[in-house]
């Protein structure tokens, strides 16, 4: 009996022991290996919800044309302001499902959104405004990651990397002689981009020289060689790098003006009223005042279904030329939805003289309220 009891003392003993070391080994990883850190290099997922962040880039606003925005999302709310100046576009609730989210204005549903890593988009149309458009996220992410010795770890590692992507290459590049020795060149805003730059080759030289560089989307390219082609390519250019050069446009300086021209026109001063009544007698009538004398006059309108070889596009397009001596221009209700875009008919106005045409004066009318801007 006594060795029984001694036996099982010894077997308790033992047991205790060996618990002892096996809770000593969990609280002292040395002996098991200790995990790295993972890479931060994850994507910003705000958490459990993928849309809380500050979001930026450039949307097309009415009356304002390609404008920067914030968009400031929370876990139940979200504003749109223009970055410039603060300017309040618009403010809601919203309701997520995953990566996919309805916008709420006063209760009602007034568009949506969708994440898919650091790039949101979206569309807003509440009755007072109708915009949408692609948007980055601000800021960095986490990682996580594994790690293992002779035995395991694990480990986390924070990221705060700079998630800017380069800009793509800008669109719409268009070059106009202005007189024998410049040349206007505008183009389309890219979105994320801090400012561009503008090249251009000369005659057949295939050297791209660096002209300058502009914040907006447009430069003025002077003391330049008269009677003389000059092709102009834009990059678009942010925190990331540059993007790739546009495709190019052309224009060719005049040798010289006859009648006494030395530049094409300056853009007319234009005013604008509808007129008539009923839906067969309404008509946008437009003014126009020129400084100087022009021989023709181009009326342009922002048209849905531009043809451009090989596809339809939004874009400007030639409604009419008039003689240099009119000085208005009446479209008619009938053709008011040929030149809509988002509720405004736009029209643009421009003079031609000996060395060609000048630069346009853009007048709108807002189907919606009413009201004419220039």
């Amino acid at each position: 009996m006594k060795n029984r009891q001694s036996l099982f003392f010894m077997g308790v003993l033992v047991l205790t022991l060996t618990l002892g070391t096996v809770l000593a080994g969990c609280q002292n990883p040395s002996d098991s290996g200790t995990g790295n850190g993972g890479n931060g290099n994850g994507t910003d997922t705000g958490g459990s919800n993928p849309f809380v962040g500050t979001w930026t880039g450039t949307v097309p606003l009415a009356n304002r044309g390609s404008t920067a925005v914030t968009l400031t999302v929370t876990d139940s709310n979200w504003t749109l302001t223009a970055s410039e100046d603060g300017w309040g576009i618009a403010n809601g609730t919203y309701q997520r499902s995953g990566s996919n989210a309805t916008l709420m204005v006063d209760g009602s549903s007034a568009g949506s959104a969708s994440v898919s890593g650091n790039s949101l988009t979206f569309n807003i149309n509440d009755g007072s405004s109708n915009i949408s458009g692609s948007l980055t996220k601000n800021g960095g992410g986490d990682g996580n990651g594994d790690g293992g010795g002779d035995g395991n770890g694990d480990g986390n590692g924070n990221g705060g990397g700079d998630t800017t992507t380069k800009p793509g290459a800008p669109t719409g590049v268009t070059a106009t002689a202005l007189s024998s020795s410049s040349i206007s060149v505008t183009w389309n805003a890219v979105s994320g981009a801090d400012s561009y730059k503008v090249y251009y080759e000369k005659g057949s030289s295939d050297d791209k020289i660096l002209a300058g560089t502009a914040n907006g989307t447009s430069y003025t390219h002077t003391g330049l060689d008269a009677n003389t082609t000059y092709y102009y390519y834009i990059k678009a250019v942010n925190s990331a790098g540059e993007s790739g050069y546009s495709s190019a446009s052309s224009a060719k300086t005049p040798s010289s003006g006859g009648d006494g021209d030395t530049s094409v026109p300056d853009s007319p001063t234009l005013s604008g009223s509808i007129t008539g009544s009923g839906s067969s007698g309404r008509a946008f009538k437009i003014n126009f005042v020129f400084s100087s004398t022009v021989t023709n006059i181009k009326i342009e309108g922002y048209a849905q279904n531009v043809w451009t070889g090989s596809q339809y596009v939004k874009g400007w397009k030639v409604i009419t030329t008039l003689s240099g001596d009119k000085t208005s221009y009446s479209l008619p209700e009938s053709s008011w939805g040929t030149y809509t875009d988002d509720d405004l008919v736009q029209i643009r106005v421009s003079g031609e003289n000996s060395i060609g045409y000048g630069q346009t004066s853009q007048i709108s009318y807002d189907r919606r309220f009413g009201g004419i801007y220039k």
